[in-house]
């Protein structure tokens, strides 16, 4: 069956019907054909590429492992596939609302919270502190996010500048650091206890 060239509803549900009964093929056709749509509907809820790229992963997992619960009666392939993405995403901004978490030098360094002035001393010994016990903070991250999270907090450079240095898009920049901020937060709070 050519998926390419027919694209109706009844072919879409003849190919979920071969993927009920495991056809690997029939999924990497409907994988290819539905994979960058579904990033463009996730990314326009969530806004982040990098997360819209793991809504693609998970709905399209859940697509292969519970197949058998498609029912061509009830719906369109497409209908149940965007369903499944609207309640990966809507669960992911569940989980996220209310602990929106900003991005600034302030989340790691709280002495710039405490007022500390511009014309301060860079090479304080407060400063020289902080930044070695987030060295060793840093050692909780997996190296993708230390790279991120040292050269944007460490080495001041432009988030841009970092997504054009580590070759990746600034989402995935703008990601990593969200979850090191996240990490590192809790990681700080623990050792506080």
């Amino acid at each position: 069956m050519d998926t390419n060239s027919n694209r109706g509803t009844t072919n879409w549900k003849e190919v979920m019907l071969r993927i009920q009964q495991g056809d690997k093929a029939a999924f990497a056709s409907f994988f290819s054909y539905y994979s960058p749509r579904l990033k463009h509907y996730a990314f326009k809820h969530i806004g982040d590429e990098q997360l819209a790229l793991e809504i693609v992963q998970e709905t399209m997992t859940k697509v292969w492992q519970k197949a058998n619960l498609f029912d061509p009666a009830k719906s369109s392939p497409s209908t149940w596939l965007y369903t499944i993405a609207r309640n990966l995403c809507f669960d992911l901004l569940r989980k996220n609302s209310g602990r929106e978490i900003v991005l600034n030098s302030e989340d790691v360094y709280p002495l710039e919270e405490m007022g500390a002035h511009d014309n301060a001393d860079p090479y304080a010994p407060e400063q020289a502190v902080l930044k070695s016990r987030l060295k060793q903070w840093l050692e909780v991250l997996p190296a993708a996010q230390q790279d991120v999270v040292k050269a944007v907090y460490l080495e001041d450079m432009p988030q841009q500048q970092v997504a054009e240095m580590l070759d990746v898009p600034l989402g995935t920049v703008k990601s990593r650091l969200r979850l090191a901020v996240e990490k590192l937060r809790v990681t700080m709070n623990v050792e506080a206890l």
